[in-house]
């Protein structure tokens, strides 16, 4: 059954070529909504095209920690009105060594800024919504992620700003945190 009111929607999704990301994507555009997801890679963009969703489901490449390349995503998307800051970067036990760390914090966390502050006056336009992917682990223990765990323990506290603030541009703000996901699309 169609929820009217995601019918004709247009909906970013960043990282979503696979997991959360990618079922999201087919839900959205189950319902009618006109979805792109965004990769980083060329190997995951290939893959997606393989799964013949183009016609359906619109995909482009994007690095989430250049300005350029948010500024090319942002000409080529007329209208926004759900930004999903799915995208993450995990690299595990190696993040206590600072420069890994700062990897993370760049993608996970500064990703999401620059996405959400590139994409505000569009959203404003639309009085649209923005969910921000957070994480269970702001709940539980995850030795061998501290900037994992850090960034979206980040995200959540910044999404409560962005909420508070970016009300009054009619745009809503969430956080969801999702658990541990099984197995790939």
């Amino acid at each position: 059954m169609k929820n009217s009111n995601l019918e004709n929607k247009n909906v970013l999704i960043t990282g979503g070529v696979e997991g959360i990301g990618y079922e999201c994507a087919k839900k959205f555009q189950e319902q009618g909504s006109h979805v792109t997801v965004t990769c980083l890679t060329n190997k995951s963009y290939e893959k997606f095209l393989s799964l013949e969703l183009e016609n359906k489901i619109k995909i482009e490449k994007l690095d989430i920690t250049n300005d350029i390349s948010i500024e090319k995503i942002q000409q080529k998307i007329n209208k926004l009105d759900i930004l999903i800051n799915n995208a993450t970067l995990l690299k595990g036990g190696i993040e206590y060594r600072i420069e890994n760390f700062a990897d993370v914090v760049n993608v996970n966390l500064m990703g999401v800024m620059r996405l959400c502050h590139a994409f505000l006056p569009k959203l404003a336009l639309a009085q649209g919504n923005i969910v921000n992917v957070g994480s269970v682990s702001t709940e539980i223990s995850m030795a061998y992620a501290p900037a994992y765990n850090a960034t979206k323990s980040a995200i959540e506290s910044l999404t409560k700003s962005m909420a508070s603030c970016w009300a009054e541009h009619k745009v809503r703000v969430n956080c969801i945190a999702p658990g541990l996901i099984k197995g790939k699309t």
